[in-house]
């Protein structure tokens, strides 16, 4: 008997995707709420303070010099800060391109990493961004590669807090280092050029016995077996890095991982360099294929640290 359409094996694979989809979502909006509670408290006080003025003298003159006009200054501006925060959340749970477009992979990973950023300051952990070409452009979509982007930087955070709880007494410093080239990469008989994206923490790093099937689904780092169950609701399912894989072959790109145990992870991403839109169906994500990569250029244009 076939599967009802709601139950075929590829719809069950989708609905679970949203699924962890919605997990991070969750820890995002935890971090988004402990970024907001700061202007709120300055909102509060200045709010406080003109009360105290009106009880105070039945009475509010507010002109250009005196300190009542900065206060709400300061009210117009933390309110602002909310606005902006709010709206890097909204954009990620709405943000859904139907074609793909030449589009700048520098821009797509700074709205990552905005969108992630209490995240990465409540975890204590420095990021470093270096941009080493000057037109990072290939042809995407971009709620898909935002996506992959945020997938990467959540597991490299959840790697950096469980190497800092398990080393508590060891105050090393921890950071995440985010590096954008343009590489050519030689395969069969073409040199092609691809955009990589480099994601390296010094976190926990991945076992041994995982790395052979990291890219499969259902496989985690964020869960042993003694807590599978305990932790399926607030860690994951295990699909993240498949679903990267599959979309990053959706765009002719690959992604290549190396990893040393309690040292580092490097998770590098390569979508093909593109400046010119070109005619081509990019719907197959069964794609599978392995490339060996030769770094032939690297340059050091600019780095930004958050």
């Amino acid at each position: 008997m076939d599967n009802p359409p709601s139950q075929t094996p590829n719809n069950l694979f989708l609905r679970m995707l949203e699924s962890e989809k919605f997990l991070l979502m969750g820890k995002m909006a935890s971090g988004v709420a402990h970024e907001i509670n700061n202007p709120i408290m300055i909102i509060q006080n200045y709010v406080s303070l003109i009360l105290d003025e009106i009880h105070e003298k039945n009475q509010l003159i507010i002109t250009s010099e005196n300190e009542y006009y900065s206060y709400l200054q300061e009210i117009l501006e933390e309110c602002e800060r909310i606005s902006k925060i709010t709206k890097n959340l909204l954009e990620f749970t709405r943000t859904k391109s139907n074609y793909p477009e030449i589009t700048n992979i520098e821009n797509i990973l700074l709205k990552v990493v905005k969108l992630m950023q209490p995240m990465i300051v409540k975890a204590n952990i420095k990021l470093n961004i270096k941009i080493n070409t000057s037109k990072p452009f290939s042809l995407v979509r971009s709620d898909q590669i935002q996506q992959v982007f945020v997938n990467l930087i959540d597991n490299s955070i959840f790697a950096i807090q469980k190497k800092s709880t398990e080393n508590s007494k060891n105050k090393q410093e921890y950071y995440i280092e985010i590096t954008v080239s343009e590489k050519k990469i030689q395969q069969e008989n073409e040199l092609n050029s691809y955009i990589s994206v480099e994601f390296y923490d010094n976190g926990i790093g991945i076992e041994k016995n995982i790395q052979e099937h990291i890219f499969e689904p259902f496989v985690t780092t964020k869960k042993s077996k003694s807590d599978h169950l305990k932790d399926q609701k607030s860690q994951g399912l295990g699909l993240g890095l498949a679903y990267c894989k599959n979309i990053i072959q959706n765009h002719d790109g690959f992604i290549e991982f190396e990893s040393k145990p309690s040292q580092f992870t490097r998770f590098t991403v390569y979508l093909p360099h593109k400046l010119h839109k070109i005619h081509k169906s990019s719907d197959n994500i069964n794609s599978n294929f392995k490339i060996k990569v030769k770094d032939m250029e690297e340059n050091n244009d600019e780095t930004i640290v958050f």
